[in-house]
């Protein structure tokens, strides 16, 4: 299947987007530009999934697909989502980031660099709290590594995530190692 996107005139927005066609895609806004992510594999959904689940037993106001609004300009979509407070309107799509604990991305093989490096800066940079990297486990293709950061102020006055912890998605699941 393909399509054909004639762009906006000038830089895109989050109101641009109500007029593209539902393709199955995953698109984010990033300083204006328009970025098509490739579908998620199973494994990277399944992942998103199980840790939703596993936030919400422990009570807490966990979404997957997030979408993060910096500006009309700028938005991310976070795997999951952690909201201060359960959310009411089932068709919002994009949050401000001070209604965020918590995000967290999956790392997948198209985007390593983003889910790595990008994203973790960006969402420091709108101040979320917490950020949360998953990565495949190496030893059970099964299971996930999940490292977990706060966020921080360095020394010049910039934000950033510390790592505070590292656990598993098994263990998430039993109930241990949110440090929520």
């Amino acid at each position: 299947m393909s399509i054909t996107i004639n762009p906006p005139a000038g830089p895109w927005t989050v109101d641009d987007l109500a007029g593209l066609p539902d393709t199955g895609c995953r698109v984010e806004i990033h300083e204006g530009n328009l970025l098509l992510m490739s579908p998620a594999s199973l494994w990277h959904t399944r992942v998103m999934r199980r840790i939703a689940a596993a936030l919400a037993a422990q009570n807490l106001a966990a979404e997957i697909e997030v979408g993060v609004k910096q500006s009309g300009r700028n938005f991310r979509i976070a795997d999951v989502g952690v909201f201060h407070r359960p959310q009411s309107d089932p068709h919002q799509s994009f949050w401000a980031a001070e209604d965020l604990a918590l995000v967290i991305e999956v790392v997948s093989d198209s985007s390593k660099v983003d889910d790595r490096m990008t994203k973790p800066r960006w969402y420091a940079e709108v101040g979320i709290p917490g950020f949360w990297r998953v990565e495949e486990s190496a030893e059970d293709p099964h299971d996930a590594v999940i490292f977990q950061f706060e966020l921080a102020t360095t020394t010049d006055g910039a934000a950033a995530y510390i790592q505070t912890g590292v656990t598993t998605l098994t263990a998430l699941e039993a109930g241990h190692g949110s440090n929520l």
